[in-house]
């Protein structure tokens, strides 16, 4: 997937904030928290979750952390290190790599 200056930032950002508990997957660089979890969370690619979020949800959910919209306490708040353009860059990345992929409300794609 091609990745626009904003999707970048996000997927930079995620890669520092996000991966260690959304993404199960431990590297030699970075070691996943996923497993000590006692909640789950869904993966940045999981666009049957992701997708029924509104942008200002994931928004929220970001800035204020997991129980700002009745979600798990685990997910921290990041209001005050990250910045609004940062949120956006966030959401921007998560909705581009959702699988499936993401369609706004409204959008109408010509079948064959």
């Amino acid at each position: 997937t091609a990745l626009g200056y904003q999707e970048r930032l996000g997927a930079a950002l995620a890669d520092k904030y996000c991966t260690r508990c959304h993404d199960p997957e431990s590297s030699a660089a970075r070691v996943s928290n996923y497993d000590n979890l006692s909640v789950k969370p869904h993966l940045f690619t999981d666009g049957n979750t992701l997708n029924k979020m509104s942008d200002a949800d994931l928004i929220s959910i970001i800035e204020h952390g997991g129980p700002a919209l009745n979600r798990s306490a685990l997910m921290p708040p990041y209001g005050s290190s990250l910045g609004m353009a940062d949120i956006r860059a966030l959401v921007a990345y998560t909705r581009v790599v959702a699988d499936p992929p993401f369609q706004p409300a409204g959008t109408v794609y010509a079948h064959k």
